[in-house]
């Protein structure tokens, strides 16, 4: 089985891309959000927003991410394409993601989706279904610039492809995943 992660500021579109690949190559989606969602749940017996997840110990939710992951992929034969952050907006701060927690999940290949930070700024107000800080275009490329850096790192890292794709280039990241599955 093989995993690959693809990482992206709030609002740049992974999930909108990641969705599309699961269903053009028959991948298992893995939503980074999601599964960690489902395991607070659990844990803590009670529903949890995706706003408790970003506002709460982010760090500390870590473990428990890795733990949900390794569940999902054991139960799973597919090829998995996992959706997640390098950083999050925790609103009164940009919090990384250590490299541990990428080491454990395991990617064969990390991609990078990047948009122009104006254009993100705007799906991210036309976005009501999501509550996410308020931030200009000039924050969304400071944050956009250090989640590309410690994406680059994780590929370092762990010795794998890194690749930078924009957002809505459907065909160059199908043909590249086609390529990244066939290796």
């Amino acid at each position: 089985m093989t995993t690959i992660a693809v990482f992206g500021i709030s609002g740049v579109g992974k999930s909108r891309l990641c969705s599309l690949l699961a269903d053009r190559f028959g991948l298992a989606h893995a939503q980074a959000s999601d599964l960690l969602k489902r395991a607070k749940e659990v844990e803590a017996g009670k529903s949890v927003s995706a706003e408790d997840l970003r506002k709460g110990a982010v760090l500390d939710n870590q473990s428990l991410l890795v733990w949900s992951f390794r569940k999902f992929a054991a139960q799973e034969p597919r090829d998995i394409i996992f959706d997640g952050h390098s950083v999050i907006d925790a609103g009164d701060k940009l919090i990384e993601i250590p490299v541990d927690v990428i080491t454990a999940i395991g990617p064969a290949a990390v991609l990078f989706l990047w948009e122009e930070p104006q254009t993100i700024a705007v799906r991210r107000t036309a976005d009501l279904g999501r509550q996410r800080p308020s931030r200009s275009a000039a924050e969304l490329a400071e944050h956009q610039t250090r989640a590309e850096e410690l994406a680059q790192f994780y590929a370092q890292r762990l010795q794998i492809p890194f690749f930078r794709l924009r957002s809505g280039d459907d065909e160059e990241c199908c043909n590249l995943l086609d390529g990244l599955l066939s290796q």
